[in-house]
């Protein structure tokens, strides 16, 4: 999948997957293997010797993104994703919106779950402010029993997990 030119993606800093870890970048350029300039080449060939695991020994496009401060330079790797070139901008770049959605599920699922392990809050606080409805409906009851609750198994459904 190749990025849409002037469009806005989530970034996440050093591939890592977490909300703290996500940022924003515009795609300015989209730049074919064959009309890359020389010294981004160079870059590129060194980031795929070094990081053989991580780069695809062929790209057919580089992405040209702006963080608002800089521009940041993507390349292929070896799951046809993009990630970017170098220690300051190395960044997983999330064309399908998937990796941001992976963290607004996981967090819905640790809103039910009790665990304390969120990496961001968008999801859970949608599944709070339902939990907390009907939670203030049912004030004395355990929560195991909670989870049992015909509203609290819809709501789960509902939020596809």
């Amino acid at each position: 999948m190749i990025p849409e030119l002037n469009k806005v993606y989530n970034t996440f800093n050093d591939g890592k997957i977490k909300e703290s870890r996500r940022y924003e970048v515009k795609i300015v350029k989209i730049i074919p293997f064959s009309e890359i300039d020389e010294e981004t080449l160079e870059h590129w060939k060194h980031e795929v010797e070094t990081c053989h695991w991580l780069y695809k020994h062929t790209t057919d496009y580089f992405i040209i993104a702006d963080n608002g401060e800089e521009d940041e330079v993507y390349a292929r790797t070896i799951n046809d994703g993009w990630f970017g070139l170098g220690f300051l901008n190395s960044s997983r770049l999330d064309i399908d919106g998937s990796l941001y959605e992976t963290i607004r599920n996981n967090d819905i699922n640790n809103a039910f779950s009790g665990s304390t392990n969120s990496n961001t809050e968008i999801g859970a606080n949608i599944a709070m402010e339902k939990l907390l409805a009907l939670m203030n409906d049912n004030p004395s009851m355990r929560i195991a029993n909670f989870r049992k609750l015909p509203e609290v198994i819809a709501l789960r459904k509902e939020l596809d997990f």
